[in-house]
């Protein structure tokens, strides 16, 4: 789970957009209005989730990150706890200078 990724074709205009790095180090398009975001991630055939999908993740997270219940993927194997602290880390963790 990232934020809108840089392909190939992003590259390509890599130098007129605000890049930045996850703690992993994955690249992603950074300073964009909300619109421009959703476009992007729509165009690149992903979902965004309403905001009652996204509480439900916030508290799925949790829930696996604190033992209080197993998060599961979708062919009913465990997803290990440091994933999950990762996922709830690059969504809810504080950054520098937007994200604080």
């Amino acid at each position: 789970m990232y934020r809108t990724g840089i392909n190939t074709g992003v590259k390509r205009i890599d130098e007129k957009v605000n890049t930045a790095q996850e703690k992993n180090g994955h690249l992603y398009i950074g300073d964009i209005v909300q619109e421009d975001a959703l476009r992007l991630n729509l165009n690149r055939g992903n979902g965004t989730l309403n905001p009652r999908q996204f509480i439900d993740l916030k508290g799925l997270l949790e829930k696996g990150i604190y033992q209080e219940e197993k998060v599961l993927y979708p062919d009913g194997k465990e997803i290990d706890k440091g994933i999950l602290e990762r996922v709830y880390d690059e969504i809810f963790g504080l950054r520098e200078p937007v994200r604080c």
